[in-house]
């Protein structure tokens, strides 16, 4: 199936362009000032295209992906194999990550390996177990609130792996950005209320931003570009570039020639809303309407190690190291 998108402003690179869209088969295929023939047809006059949202704090049932697809989200990332009936966004998932207990491991995020769930262990088990991750496994996530969080922001000066944090608060603050080399952080979208938060992002501290409610998420982070809490390129970043990049999504988190057609189109300022969600170069959803399930489940191999790393060899991560790009992780000092 081929779809045409016209009269749009398209986030490129780092900016607003009109320009149109050309999709084929999934993918991006042209972006043209031409008119092109094709099967479908959307005038996205007054809207503005950006990439889909990836959600890195995941649901998995078939409400939530509903309720992520409604709120401009088209790659939600989970601790578990889905069911491939109910993909009405794309899911990202990955295996545990072995020799870890059941009773201390909830599951696994995408490439990010193991998540670790902070209300159903000990602190000394939840200590003992993000330090055990982040010497197995190339980018451990955990989610840490509180005293974990800052064990954990801790941790990650001294471990060999890369550390994911979510859900992260006003503990932020106790991060210095020179140590930020393998650590990268996530707040939920309801935190740029927080000044503190909002400050820190200024400084480079937040990697990504998570939806707290899955269909409002993307357009509370919309908002704050209308009153210039953050520009629409950190918008763009911290909501889909960064996390295509720190979990290996080599082809979703930016509209280029070749990448996966997953966008959203929505309206910006005062009139902010998500009217059109493309999913593998189908409108999934439709100003208000569900038209299916067109999502696709990823499986990634297991993200460890390898034996012989040591505390001088530090794991290489796409887009955010040497050789790569600078401007892939957009939206930073």
């Amino acid at each position: 199936m081929s779809l045409f998108i016209h009269n749009a402003q398209v986030f490129l690179g780092n900016r607003l362009e009109k320009t149109n869209i050309v999709i084929a088969d999934g993918t991006i295929v042209d972006i043209t000032e031409e008119l092109v023939t094709c099967e479908e047809y959307i005038d996205a006059e007054g809207c503005v295209v950006i990439p889909g949202m990836i959600e890195c704090d995941g649901k998995g049932d078939l409400l939530g992906c509903m309720e992520a697809l409604k709120g401009g989200i088209t790659t939600v990332i989970l601790d578990h194999e889905p069911k491939k009936d109910k993909a009405y966004t794309n899911f990202w998932w990955h295996h545990k990550i072995k020799n870890e207990s059941a009773e201390e491991i909830r599951g696994v995020k995408e490439a990010a390996s193991v998540r670790l769930n902070p209300l159903d262990i000990t602190q000394e088990k939840r200590e003992a177990t993000i330090r055990r991750l982040q010497n197995n496994a190339k980018r451990a996530s955990v989610t840490a609130i509180g005293e974990t969080a800052l064990f954990a922001i801790q941790a990650a000066k001294e471990g060999k792996g890369r550390l994911y944090i979510s859900s992260v608060g006003e503990e932020i603050k106790q991060v210095k950005k020179a140590n930020k080399q393998k650590l990268f952080l996530e707040v939920k979208s309801h935190a740029l209320e927080n000044g503190k938060v909002l400050e820190c992002l200024k400084k480079g501290l937040v990697d990504t931003i998570s939806s707290e409610d899955l269909a409002g998420g993307l357009t509370t982070v919309l908002r704050h570009v209308e009153k210039k809490d953050i520009s629409i390129a950190e918008a763009v970043a911290l909501t889909s570039t960064n996390p295509s990049n720190i979990f290996g999504m080599k082809k979703k988190g930016a509209i280029e020639i070749g990448n996966d057609a997953d966008l959203t189109i929505c309206k910006t300022g005062k009139e902010c809303s998500i009217n059109i969600v493309i999913v593998n170069g189908i409108a999934a959803y439709f100003r208000g309407e569900i038209k299916g399930k067109f999502g696709k489940s990823y499986k990634e191999e297991k993200d460890e190690l390898p034996d012989e790393a040591s505390e001088n060899e530090q794991p290489h991560m796409p887009g955010f190291g040497p050789g790569d790009r600078e401007d892939t992780h957009q939206g930073k000092d």
